[in-house]
């Protein structure tokens, strides 16, 4: 996974950022820039590790003397960054996943969290040939349907710079964006090695048990099971080790409603298991 700081810097570099952010190294650093900021302001923080992890400290919706505090109780390392960005309401969030031959993306209203059930809006558009329209599947009014033509608008129009951005960070990739009223499709973290998703709903066997929390893994399980909970962004950890008692229990398949690029499915897939978009109907 490629740092925030750096994905923030590439983002710039290339053109495609949208809310704007900056990325400060240290604490006084971050002391002299919202000196600068009007007093009024509200800001989100993430923090930026140099072998980036998921689930690193963030905080949302914060006046400038609140993330002073928050920041300067986290102890930074010398090698921690600290981005910085105003704080806006969030529409709706993507995943994008891209290759040479085409992006895949998944939508869901406001912002994408690990303990998000929302069922998302799926799109694909090809790079191969002159022109292929953007392929929406599934799309029913969980995310507003403005969503869609104003973000394969953004990809459309970005093209040549999230070519550049491939270019640095290798093919497959994944985007993870926003969407807020002011600044538009604003990308915020680069994901190495996400691919696109080119199958399409998976049927599951009618004999495919449901799992509904953490704690449900305690026995032999059969290969293929469904997934329906969620785990708070704060408690991220233990979705990870429940993904590995999963493979334990025998655990080889999961179909998920709530998307397979997101987070949730990143998890299951570093643990080994193959995770497959579940049809709803």
């Amino acid at each position: 996974m490629v740092s925030k700081a750096r994905a923030t810097r590439l983002f710039q570099e290339f053109g495609i950022e949208g809310l704007p952010a900056t990325v400060c190294r240290n604490f006084d650093e971050l002391r002299m820039y919202l000196v600068g900021c009007p007093q009024e302001s509200h800001f989100v923080v993430r923090i930026s590790e140099e072998s980036e992890t998921l689930n690193l400290p963030r905080l949302v919706d914060a006046p400038g003397l609140d993330v002073l505090n928050w920041v300067h109780d986290l102890r930074l390392r010398p090698s921690d960054s600290v981005i910085v960005q105003p704080y806006r309401e969030l529409l709706w969030s993507a995943e994008i996943a891209i290759d040479n031959e085409g992006a895949y993306a998944e939508l869901v209203d406001g912002r994408w969290e690990l303990d998000s059930n929302s069922r998302p809006v799926y799109i694909w558009r090809s790079f191969l040939g002159i022109t292929y329209p953007w392929r929406v599947e599934c799309a029913l009014n969980m995310v507003k349907s403005f969503s869609t033509p104003l973000l394969s608008r953004w990809l459309d129009e970005h093209l040549e710079g999230i070519g550049c951005l491939g270019d640095v960070v290798g093919y497959p990739f994944g985007v993870k964006v926003h969407y807020c009223d002011d600044f538009g499709v604003s990308p915020q973290n680069i994901r190495s090695g996400l691919r696109p998703e080119r199958r399409g709903c998976g049927t599951c066997p009618s004999i495919c048990p449901v799992l509904e929390s953490v704690d449900a893994a305690n026995g032999p399980l059969p290969a293929s099971i469904r997934l329906r909970l969620t785990v708070r962004r704060e408690s991220a950890q233990d979705l990870v080790d429940f993904a590995h008692r999963l493979v334990r229990c025998g655990v080889q398949q999961v179909y998920l409603r709530s998307g397979v690029l997101g987070h949730f499915a990143i998890i299951l897939r570093e643990a080994g298991l193959q995770v497959t978009r579940e049809d709803w109907n």
